[in-house]
């Protein structure tokens, strides 16, 4: 998600709650989210509205990502069933039962954080964008480089 689009969910966010949000929380907070599909926080931003009574935590924030961005994934693995990924294994087409076992299986990665690669690289092909922030990727360098970025004004 680019810093705009992070900006435009957080002004909804703080408009719901009638809350000004400081430009320097903008830019602490960007990181965290960065890596996370626009949609998915727009998603999150919009059932936050309808289910708290008090502006949420960054903590709070994240958490409610997470679970849309599982969520996310986990409709990313029923599309993957629906086109016949489980259907085959390495000996060929498997019977009903294993499709299923291996279906359960790539839900159960997906809502454990433990991916393995050969799925991560189906899930691409289905819109699956990477976390790098959590593990250190690029660009939590960069934003710690760029501490001094403006995100609100000129």
């Amino acid at each position: 998600m680019t810093q705009l689009e992070f900006i435009k969910g957080m002004k909804q966010l703080s408009s719901y709650y009638l809350k000004e949000i400081k430009e320097e929380t903008l830019r602490e907070w960007y990181p965290f989210f960065a890596e996370l599909p626009a949609g998915a926080f727009y998603e999150t931003v919009r059932k936050i509205a309808v289910n708290n009574k008090f502006f949420p935590t960054i903590n709070e924030l994240i958490e409610k990502c997470e679970n849309e961005r599982t969520h996310f994934n986990c409709s990313i693995i029923d599309k993957m069933k629906e086109d016949g990924f489980f259907k085959y294994g390495v000996m060929g087409e498997l019977d009903e039962v294993q499709q299923n076992r291996n279906y359960e299986k790539a839900l159960m990665w997906v809502e454990r954080g433990v991916i393995p690669k050969f799925i991560l690289d189906e899930m691409k092909k289905y819109g699956y964008v990477e976390n790098n922030y959590v593990t250190g990727g690029a660009n939590a360098n960069a934003f710690i480089e760029n501490k001094d970025m403006k995100l609100i004004g000129g």
